[in-house]
């Protein structure tokens, strides 16, 4: 699901307007910087003001883009979002596209706000309409309405297909998301995060040989992309089919594009010991707890291996370490099962 909200937030608004997306436009001038207190300020302040006047928003955030200030980052995303978007002169547009970044930030609430004040520039923007039955789900609303009115109005958007895409999922209708889905192909037949998403869809419908073909056409379409091999990896490793004609080599294969990372020596961990290699399992499920001691399904993964060797302390040390790095995650929640299990 993650992948297709990070998709569907960075789909352009507008088809017309790609070629003002991204805008590397000059950075301003470099000036004597405030105070670290004024500059929290001046971002606090901007972020309000793209909400509701975006342009008034750049002389705030632009005090923050060039200092060391923990936010300038993020200032540099929302000021070039709205730099971007002035050129298109276009009210709905710029409302919209501010939405977008204060939404990759994390502020829900102010992206509402800037898309209510998008859709009344523009009753017919549907774009906008389906960012906001987002920012609306978000906030704990009901983003219904809001989703079938962008629908209504272009059903040939791919910012629309996706989210209504992604609210079916969320009501566990997976029939209704696919449809969404099967649109979304269509209009970008050539984009490989729409299949990954569909195939995970297929997975949570419960049909694993669907996912597969799914996941195996998004690897067509970039075999350089190493979260491509993690996907396929994770969908046969979790549904433990194919795990010696695609599992095992799609893990292989993104260990050599992407190296030792947590994520990655997991995936192998859990394929070398369900093709019964339990030594080399064990090897790299270590490997991934030295690579990521702070990433939870190393440590759950590893727990599982030691409960499985009845070496019931260790794997209740890693059990615990689940739930003290990601409380309230489903591998809190199935590491606190076994806890409940197997404590003395």
């Amino acid at each position: 699901m993650g992948i297709l909200l990070a998709l569907a937030l960075i789909a352009l608004p507008n088809a017309w307007l790609r070629g003002f997306t991204p805008h590397e436009g000059p950075l301003p001038t470099l000036t004597p910087l405030p105070t670290a207190d004024t500059l929290g300020d001046a971002f606090e302040q901007g972020l309000q003001l793209a909400a509701e006047r975006p342009l008034e928003a750049l002389p705030y955030l632009e005090q923050v883009m060039l200092s060391n200030h923990p936010q300038a980052e993020a200032a540099r995303l929302l000021g070039r979002a709205i730099q971007a978007a002035r050129l298109a002169d276009d009210e709905a547009y710029l409302y919209t596209a501010s939405a977008q970044a204060l939404a990759a930030l994390g502020r829900w609430g102010l992206a509402q706000a800037a898309l209510l004040r998008a859709v009344e520039a523009d009753p017919d923007y549907a774009e906008a309409w389906a960012y906001l039955g987002e920012a609306r789900h978000q906030n704990g609303a009901d983003p219904y309405e809001a989703l079938q009115r962008g629908l209504q109005l272009n059903p040939n958007s791919l910012a629309v297909q996706l989210f209504n895409a992604l609210y079916w999922q969320r009501q566990q209708d997976y029939t209704q998301a696919d449809l969404h889905f099967l649109s979304a192909t269509q209009l970008e037949p050539e984009n490989p995060s729409i299949f990954m998403q569909w195939g995970q869809n297929a997975m949570l419908a419960g049909d694993p040989v669907t996912a597969r073909g799914r996941f195996e056409q998004a690897a067509e379409l970039t075999p350089d992309d190493p979260q491509v091999w993690v996907a396929l990896a994770r969908y046969s490793l979790d549904s433990e089919l194919f795990v010696e004609e695609l599992g095992l080599p799609a893990a292989l294969q993104a260990y050599q594009q992407a190296g030792a990372q947590a994520e990655v020596l997991v995936l192998l961990g859990r394929a070398y010991t369900l093709r019964g290699q339990r030594s080399t399992g064990l090897h790299f499920l270590q490997r991934a707890v030295e690579a990521g001691d702070e990433y939870a399904p190393a440590h759950l993964y590893l727990g599982l291996f030691l409960l499985s060797e009845q070496e019931i302390p260790a794997a209740l040390a890693e059990l615990n370490r689940v739930i003290e790095l990601a409380p309230g995650s489903p591998e809190a929640v199935w590491a606190r099962d076994l806890i409940l299990q197997y404590s003395p």
